[in-house]
């Protein structure tokens, strides 16, 4: 006789019969105190899930009361139930990914450990950085650490401008070991005093040069500033603040004017990273012997990074009637919003169609003329602005350049508007084409007939950015 299998319709998986039992806690033998929240489970669906909870609730040890969860809050703990119960889980916040992250480590759940590594990857930007990387460091995730470390050398100026966290002083070293950034030496040694006098703050010291010279000697980060890259019209400006002896400044000064060493420093053996930062032909210069020179002799600026720039191109829907510009009608703005914190380095329009009586040996290349502004809808602020004056070929495409790549913030929209100043005895004509409202990637949405004074197809055909 055959087998008769016999199905659970109203619970079809394993999951779904396992996860109702957190549902409704039928047979429950366990209970946590997190915070103010009680909150029950099953020993055995807990214990064959992680061996911390193997040892807590079957070891010789184990808890046979209320069991005491002081460094999780509830709604953490609840999404750590909610995976462990259905192998799966809702995360909808940078801050309870993280949260979650720790709770992974601490219940040594590697799934779970990927899952929010991979948020919160996915969610690092330049205004989060500096915070993803000081909880990075503090829950020792190395390979998380190196990704923080990795965007903060690609926008450093960016990022300390719009610092709004205090990293630890490890961290600090671990920025100024790398051996390119794109920030100048100067710029660099303005962040790591800026440090100091925040951490003077933190540790409630006062905020005098001594302080200050004492913390970053402290952290081991002074002697990672290369200020015999700077140049000798730096010198004032340096000594202004006071992070130097009068030695230290005096020899420094003295180098490079002169191109000279301090004595002591002769025989230090060239380490992996500074073997050809030495100058070999600099002079010996004489020091008292009792001085201990501490300044990093790196005579060679740190490297650029070079960025990864992408391109968003919007297909064509279908052709559109021409953009005509004429003394009337001078302007068109495009709204654009991204999905993601993203600089973007040019955009790419439309150049004119040729006009119908152009000559066939006539010149391909016409001299435009266009003006781009970008506005904030935020605070409705002018941003950025730039000049496109160049001779280009009708019935193609060209990039507008930007002064310097600008932050696209999440989520936020911002107006571009083009303009022609001069439109005076002739009307330009401008081929335009329909194109979809949010890009391929997902990244970008387009608003092209915001404000404009009559419908219209796609004067924006696509962006240089980098996230």
């Amino acid at each position: 006789m055959d087998a008769l299998c016999v199905r659970n319709v109203s619970q079809l998986t394993l999951y779904d019969r396992i996860s109702k039992l957190m549902e409704t806690y039928e047979w429950s033998d366990c209970s946590f105190r997190v915070g103010s929240e009680t909150i029950r489970a099953h020993k055995l669906i807990l214990a064959i899930s992680s061996p911390v909870f193997k040892v807590m609730l079957y070891g010789p040890l184990a808890e046979r009361k209320e069991i005491v969860i002081s460094d999780i809050e509830p709604h953490i703990f609840q999404l750590l139930l909610d995976f462990i119960y259905k192998d799966k889980v809702y995360i909808d916040s940078l801050e309870n990914s993280c949260g979650l992250l720790y709770a992974a480590k601490k219940y040594m759940l590697p799934y779970l450990i990927k899952i929010c590594l991979k948020y919160i990857e996915n969610s690092l930007s330049i205004h989060n950085v500096l915070t993803i990387l000081n909880f990075a460091e503090w829950i020792q995730e190395d390979s998380l650490v190196i990704r923080c470390i990795d965007l903060i050398c690609k926008h450093t100026d960016v990022v300390f401008t719009l610092a709004n966290e205090h990293i630890s002083g490890s961290c600090l070293r671990k920025i100024l070991q790398r051996e390119s950034l794109n920030v100048s030496e100067k710029d660099l040694i303005d962040i790591a005093v800026q440090w100091a006098h925040d951490e003077c703050l933190k540790q409630d010291l006062s905020l005098c040069d001594e302080n200050k010279r004492m913390l970053l000697l402290k952290s081991d980060n002074l002697n990672l500033l290369r200020f015999f890259t700077l140049s000798i019209d730096d010198m004032d400006w340096l000594n202004s603040l006071g992070i130097l002896t009068k030695e230290e400044f005096v020899v420094l000064k003295h180098n490079l004017s002169q191109n000279v060493i301090p004595k002591d420093q002769a025989k230090i053996q060239p380490t992996e990273s500074n073997n050809q930062q030495l100058s070999v032909d600099l002079k010996i210069m004489d020091l008292d012997d009792n001085y201990k020179f501490i300044l990093n002799l790196a005579t060679i600026p740190r490297s650029l990074l070079r960025l990864d720039w992408l391109y968003c191109c919007r297909p064509i829907i279908r052709t559109a009637t021409p953009l005509i510009i004429t003394n009337t009608y001078q302007n068109i703005k495009v709204r654009i919003k991204s999905q993601k914190t993203i600089f973007v380095n040019s955009i790419s329009v439309p150049t004119r169609q040729s006009p119908e009586d152009i000559f066939v040996n006539e010149s391909p290349l016409y001299a435009e003329n266009l003006n781009l502004v970008i506005y904030s809808n935020t605070d409705n602020k002018q941003h950025i602005s730039a000049k496109y004056m160049y001779k280009t070929r009708y019935n193609s495409t060209t990039y507008i350049h930007l002064p310097k790549p600008f932050i696209f913030n999440e989520e936020d929209w911002y107006t571009v508007s083009f303009t022609w100043p001069e439109v005076f005895f002739h009307s330009y004509k401008y081929p335009l084409c329909y194109r979809p409202m949010i890009s391929s990637d997902n990244i970008f949405m387009f608003d092209d007939n915001f404000e404009n004074t009559m419908p219209c197809g796609s004067f924006v055909e696509g962006l240089k950015f980098c996230i």
